[in-house]
């Protein structure tokens, strides 16, 4: 009995460590540019002409606020050129007002159809309480 105990043991922490290497999320990067810092000006205005280049229809509507960049390691203050296929990341601008805008990209592999390169996959939108209405 002894044995059998210390078996099922040993097969449930190796399945467990097994498991928990298999579903662990690799490490999220946050970097923020806020208005308040000179570094951050730079900063901030690479970051949204890069968004504006990849997000048709969905351009930053300020740049006078902070943004927020996860899963993504910056390169002297620039998202990365190219990726892995899958790799995704989230750009967040927050406007003083309080608007806030959210893209999110993916790296595409090149296929039969397009070619390789970082794809807008969502878009989110939430209008500030001080925001002017948008006709």
């Amino acid at each position: 009995m002894k044995k059998i105990t210390y078996v099922a043991l040993c097969l449930t922490l190796a399945s467990t460590a097994i498991l928990g290497h298999a579903t662990a999320s690799p490490a999220e990067t946050t970097v923020s540019a806020n208005q308040g810092s000179s570094a951050g000006g730079g900063e901030k205005r690479r970051l949204m002409d890069w968004v504006a280049a990849h997000a048709p229809g969905h351009m930053p509507l300020g740049r006078d606020g902070s943004v927020r960049v996860e899963g993504a390691q910056l390169v002297s203050g620039r998202l990365p050129d190219e990726g892995r296929p899958g790799e995704e990341y989230t750009v967040e601008n927050t406007l003083p007002d309080g608007t806030v805008q959210s893209w999110g990209f993916q790296w595409k592999a090149a296929s039969a159809v397009h070619g390789y390169g970082w794809e807008m996959t969502r878009y989110t939108f939430r209008k500030g309480s001080g925001a002017p209405a948008i006709k």
